[in-house]
């Protein structure tokens, strides 16, 4: 069905305020501009245009913290966030049509499902920018998929213990972080919502079962799968529409590993830096990290979540390693404080042989440079805003880019260049006002370019070396294997 007359005037009022966000950058948008894109969205929500409404709240309230100077603000996210606007935006102006996939759906329905049998696998702090904090726990369901229950509401950091302690819905008397910390759980009757929420309706009932040690079926086979495989299924997760994804916790990898001085050493794999996801002095992310990161030696299973802006390594939730008594010792990283006596005393002779450089499979993976700044100058125009895009007019960022081959990623930061130092006079010698909307298209097409060959050549960084017998049997020419790092040059 074609866009109705208020819906389009509403789709071109949200780009015109975004538009105006990304000209000013983070350092110009001031009340005035979040208040307008709030109005914006909300007249999109009135309207049915829940996907690209929801989507301008996102950057609103990162703008605010931005503005807050709140530690847990990082640039990429808002990158991104402003990139899905975008998206959304520009497909609905050029088709015209109301698309399913582009308008959205306001809420997630949650619906009656069969008995759960869950197997607890970790619990997760959260706080958000919005003022919400709580906890979220990851339980292993029998179909192979992930369903989370959570307790999240109105409060700040020092909620989240509170939350931690919550039980599970139904009448156990099961706690969210014991059903993450290895226990287990039957539901009767329960409600799951598309992305794998569990509810917490009148009909559901619940009894404690016996915990699964993450070296124990059923999960044990999280962590079978190599680790690229797990990698290409994360980005193509986080490349959907909130509103598509249609399990929980798609962008978590599961890592077994030894821990270098590099970083985490893994099994099949490259060695990996493990990244605290918040460093908000409240949560112990990155005193349990820096701890871990003096023990080398030490085999570890790793939850983590991908972040493809830190290629280099991942955000680590939760790990297990073996302790004093032999067992295993298992730890939400986000919730428990580390110390000394939690990790087992071994003699510096008994440690095992740390792999040199040329052993490791790529060692921490190494994404061209010039991507790398291709990423930053994307994230530097939503910071700076369209001075700090028009800055760069000597042209070496579209020439290094052509030189390893990023032929498309050169002609998007040219065009982005271009049009953000296209500031023309008329016949008096007058300036012409500036086109923010040719600025924002040539602005999104880079960011989906630099996260498209990010996760492409990601993939690749994380993809094990072809075994010796499997090389020497190929028909590859010696000469390509010093250009296999590198992009096509069509890419």
């Amino acid at each position: 069905l074609p866009l109705t007359p208020p819906q389009s005037t509403a789709v071109h009022t949200l780009w015109a305020a975004t538009a105006d966000v990304l000209v000013a950058g983070v350092g110009g948008t001031g009340a005035v501009h979040r208040a307008r894109l709030l109005h914006a969205a909300h007249a999109a929500r009135l309207l049915g245009l829940h996907r690209s409404s929801a989507a301008a709240v996102r950057v609103v309230r990162r703008l605010g913290e931005a503005a807050a100077d709140d530690p847990g603000f990082r640039l990429a996210e808002l990158a991104g966030e402003m990139t899905e606007l975008l998206h959304v935006l520009h497909g609905l102006r050029t088709s015209g049509t109301a698309d399913p996939a582009l308008v959205g759906t306001l809420r997630r329905a949650y619906r009656p499902d069969r008995p759960l049998r869950l197997h607890g696998l970790f619990t997760e702090p959260v706080v958000t920018a919005s003022g919400y904090a709580g906890a979220v726990a990851y339980a292993l369901a029998p179909d192979g998929r992930l369903r989370t229950l959570s307790d999240v509401a109105p409060g700040g950091p020092d909620r989240v213990r509170r939350a931690t302690g919550s039980v599970v819905p139904g009448g156990c008397a099961l706690s969210l972080r014991e059903l993450g910390e290895g226990g287990g759980v039957i539901l009767t009757s329960p409600t799951v919502s598309a992305d794998g929420r569990v509810g917490a309706g009148s009909t559901v009932r619940s009894v404690t079962a016996t915990g699964t040690g993450w070296d124990e079926d059923p999960l044990d086979a999280l962590w079978q799968r190599p680790p690229h495989t797990q990698l290409a299924d994360a980005l193509a997760w986080l490349s959907l529409p909130v509103d598509e994804r249609t399990s929980a916790g798609g962008d978590l990898v599961f890592l077994r590993g030894t821990l270098t001085p590099a970083g985490l050493a893994v099994t099949g794999g490259p060695t990996l830096r493990l990244l605290a996801p918040d460093e908000r002095s409240e949560l112990p992310y990155t005193e349990n990290l820096r701890l871990l990161a003096g023990r080398s030696g030490l085999p570890l299973r790793v939850v983590a979540r991908v972040a493809p802006d830190r290629p280099g390594g991942v955000l680590a939730l939760a790990a297990a390693w073996p302790g004093h008594d032999g067992r295993t010792f298992r730890v939400d990283l986000g919730l428990r404080r580390l110390d000394r006596t939690h990790l087992p005393a071994r003699a510096p002779q008994d440690l095992p042989p740390q792999p040199s450089a040329a052993q490791q499979p790529g060692g921490i993976p190494a994404l061209p440079m010039e991507l790398g700044l291709f990423r930053r100058a994307v994230d530097r125009a939503v910071a700076g805003g369209r001075a700090v895009a028009a800055a760069d007019t000597d042209g070496e960022l579209p020439r290094r880019l052509r030189a390893v081959g990023l032929g498309t990623g050169a002609r998007c930061a040219g065009r982005l260049t271009d049009t953000a130092a296209d500031r023309t006079h008329d016949v008096l010698g007058r300036l012409r006002p500036a086109d923010p909307d040719a600025y924002a298209e040539a602005w999104l097409a880079a960011s989906l370019y630099a996260t498209a060959a990010t996760a492409s050549l990601l993939t690749a960084a994380w993809t094990p070396p072809p075994s010796p017998a499997a090389s020497s049997t190929s028909s590859t020419p010696p000469h390509t294997s010093r250009t296999s790092r590198r992009a096509s040059p069509d890419a």
